[in-house]
């Protein structure tokens, strides 16, 4: 549907009337209303395109809107995560990680991605901080997250996202995409040998071509 509206000074000072044509399937029709019947009009309209987004996660470190919706990149910090691999909960060192939401308007709620996790080491990230590949399972080479059908819940609010990172953790890890490392060690060796119930090493990471501000333009 397309609206077109006329706004003639002479009509609207006497009738105080507004022309408006409405192109609908290739028909197009013309009708007259008033000032303030359009401005309740273009008033309804903008309150269901807006929302409040409300405040960013508090482990946000970057923000990008385009178009087709939100880019939220969030820091989560290196510790040791229980995780259920093959059915059984073990404790295991993770390092710093980066994961990029994106997070789409679907009226008032935003339907959420998690599209990428890469590895950092345990510093301050910058715009000149070197990615590194995730060294677990669940992400490829290239970053993307593959978490099978398991689908995020929608938010209300992108401050929502401070607690996402769980739904990842919380997930079956297994050894597919292979370990990421500079180690010649199985997912298997390191999950129950290496960083079982120890901090990871972040000098086994493998670094990626690109900085953060060089991952984030490109997403």
């Amino acid at each position: 549907m397309k609206l077109i509206i006329e706004l003639d000074d002479e009509r609207m000072a006497t009738d105080n009337l507004v022309q408006v044509s409405e192109e609908q399937n290739g028909v197009l029709s013309h009708f007259h209303m008033t000032v303030d019947e359009l401005r309740k009009v273009i008033n309804a309209s903008v309150e269901d395109l807006q929302m409040d987004t409300g405040t960013l996660p508090s482990n946000a470190i970057r923000y990008r809107e385009t178009d087709e919706g939100v880019h939220v990149f969030c820091e989560v910090p290196k510790k040791q995560w229980v995780i259920n691999f093959r059915n059984d909960a073990i404790r295991v060192g993770f390092p710093k990680m980066l994961f990029h939401y994106f997070c789409k308007q679907n009226k008032q709620t935003y339907n959420v991605s998690l599209k990428h996790i890469w590895a950092v080491k345990d510093e301050p990230i910058h715009n000149d901080t070197k990615m590194c590949h995730f060294p677990y399972s669940h992400v490829d080479r290239d970053g993307k997250v593959c978490m099978g059908g398991n689908r995020l819940p929608d938010i209300q609010s992108l401050d929502q996202l401070v607690t996402y990172h769980s739904f990842f953790v919380n997930s079956p890890f297994d050894t597919d995409y292979g370990a990421k490392t500079t180690l010649r060690l199985t997912l298997e060796e390191l999950y129950l040998d290496t960083f079982n119930e120890k901090e990871f090493n972040d000098d086994i990471l493998v670094p990626t071509r690109e900085t953060f501000q060089e991952t984030v333009k490109s997403m």
